[in-house]
């Protein structure tokens, strides 16, 4: 006959070890996801912020184009004669003046396409937008295409100002 005393007590002590290991391990793993879901939540934040500023570049540009609009109408209402002519050239004029302060702001450059006399669009490139906080470096570049308006024709900003060629760098 073999003595089978403390056996019960191996068996519950390894037993019990097992589920303590797979306790930790639970625990471990939730720990790991809850880092990763916060860090992407910064980087999230991050890209938002500098999204946020790519708008509000874009709300500078358009407050240009609004007030260059309104003189270019101005001027065109003065030669009704020539009014589209009139009003294209004093847009570019207008435009070309802010976008000199703006483009010297941003270190941006701006050029016509596809000449300035026959201009159709004016695009402004180089325009990048970096972030950095908590760690985490985010940079959008675009360019901004902006439609010359017709005299009678669109004057919705959100269609004549559009990013072209936007792209997105992130560092963490």
């Amino acid at each position: 006959m073999r003595d089978d005393r403390g056996s019960g007590i191996v068996t519950v002590i390894i037993s019990v070890s097992f589920v303590a290991m797979l306790g930790v391990s639970l625990l471990f793993l939730t720990y790991m996801n809850a880092q990763i879901n916060q860090s992407d939540l910064r980087a999230h934040r991050n890209f938002y912020r500098t999204e946020e500023a790519v708008d509000l570049a874009r709300g500078n540009l358009q407050n240009a184009v609004s007030a260059a609009i309104e003189a270019a109408y101005t001027a065109a209402l003065a030669d009704y004669q020539n009014a589209e002519e009139t009003f294209r050239q004093a847009f570019v004029i207008q435009i070309k003046n802010r976008l000199g302060a703006y483009s010297a702001r941003h270190n941006s450059a701006y050029s016509f396409h596809p000449s300035e006399s026959a201009a159709e669009y004016i695009t402004v490139s180089g325009f990048e937008a970096q972030v950095l906080h908590n760690g985490y470096q985010d940079t959008i570049s675009t360019d901004f295409e902006i439609q010359i308006p017709q005299h009678n024709g669109n004057w919705n900003l959100n269609e004549l100002i559009v990013c072209r060629n936007w792209s997105k760098n992130e560092k963490n």
